[in-house]
Formats: structure tokens, C-alpha cells, sequence
């Protein structure tokens, strides 16, 4: 961090390719990935290894525990936010602000979906 506002980022060095500053990238969004929980499909930890999957189906079913985790995530902090926004609106409405009533101050979250629905 700098005050400087001439201040540069000159890059230094030659090789275009690095194996070992390359390895060290690798291991470190593995273990970047590994701690988000995320799916090692969804994270693009398995490239190449699972073909291209193409429909809804597919994806549903490679991707069910990312899913799963989603909605929970959804659920949880769906009625979380709706909570905040409607304390917001009684606080704003308190400080004369933003008037309200009571029943307009109702938040309702809604989620598009994860993935397209499957045809019939």
C-alpha cells in the first residue's frame, strides 16, 4: 500500500513459464477450494474427467450436494434478510424517514432457480 500516486507495479523476472510459481498457484486454489465446502465439480477441480454435461438432468444430479447446500443457505439467510429489511423499514419509519405501516414493512425473498426445469 502506498500514498504515492506515480507509484507503478513493474513485473521483474524473464521465464514465461515458472513450474514451481505454477505449482504454488495450483496448491493454493485447492486449498482455497477444499475450504469453501464447495463441490470439486463446481469449483472446476475435475476438468476434462466428466464430459459435458449438457442437460438439466445431468447437472442436477452431479451437482445434488451443491444443491442441497444452497437451499439451506437460501432458507437461512432468506429469513435473515427479510428480518433485516424489515427492521430497517420500522427504524426508518421510527426516525420519521420513510413512513410505513406495520403490514408494509413485510419483505417476502424470492430465489431464482439453480437450474432450468427439466422439459416434459
Amino acid at each position: 500500500m502506498t500514498d504515492d500516486d506515480a507509484a507503478e507495479v513493474i513485473e521483474f523476472g524473464g521465464d514465461a513459464s515458472n513450474p514451481s510459481e505454477d505449482r504454488h498457484i495450483t496448491e493454493l486454489r485447492e486449498a482455497m477450494d477444499k475450504i469453501s465446502a464447495v463441490t470439486p465439480i463446481a469449483a472446476g477441480a475435475i476438468r476434462g474427467r466428466v464430459g459435458n454435461l449438457t442437460s438439466a438432468a445431468a447437472l442436477r444430479v452431479t451437482m445434488m450436494a451443491l444443491l442441497a447446500k444452497t437451499q439451506r443457505k437460501r432458507t437461512t439467510y432468506g429469513q435473515a434478510i427479510a428480518r433485516m429489511c424489515e427492521l430497517s423499514l420500522a427504524w426508518l419509519d421510527s426516525a420519521g424517514l420513510f413512513r410505513t405501516s406495520s403490514d408494509e414493512r413485510s419483505t417476502q425473498i424470492e430465489w431464482p432457480e439453480l437450474l432450468p426445469e427439466l422439459s416434459k
